[in-house]
């Protein structure tokens, strides 16, 4: 973990390579994103591929406020389905027969 004038940081990488060139031969684990952010602390930001083209910084708590609005916005279930029965196959044929024919 690196300390800045805005708050620690600590490198992650999105590949074994850009791992290895940050940190030379290594033992590592993998995780997701999602995972990722709820193990970082509060006030701990991710530095994505320090070393890398585009190194990018991750903020946690940024972060996390954005998943809890994105569960809050979700489509619920209940409204993308239906509890109606699906039509048999037989029945869809003769509706799109009805359909084409007349």
């Amino acid at each position: 973990m690196a300390r800045t004038d805005e708050g620690p940081l600590v490198a992650v990488f999105t590949s074994v390579s850009a791992l290895a060139l940050y940190a030379g031969a290594c033992d590592w684990a993998s995780t997701t994103v999602e995972d990722l952010v709820g193990l970082l602390p509060d006030g701990v930001r991710a530095l994505v591929d320090p070393l890398g083209e585009q190194p990018l910084v991750l903020d946690g708590e940024v972060l996390r406020a954005l998943a809890e609005d994105a569960a809050e916005e979700a489509v619920p279930a209940s409204a993308t389905r239906s509890d109606r029965p699906l039509p048999s196959v037989g029945a869809l044929s003769a509706e799109h027969q009805e359909g084409v024919g007349g």
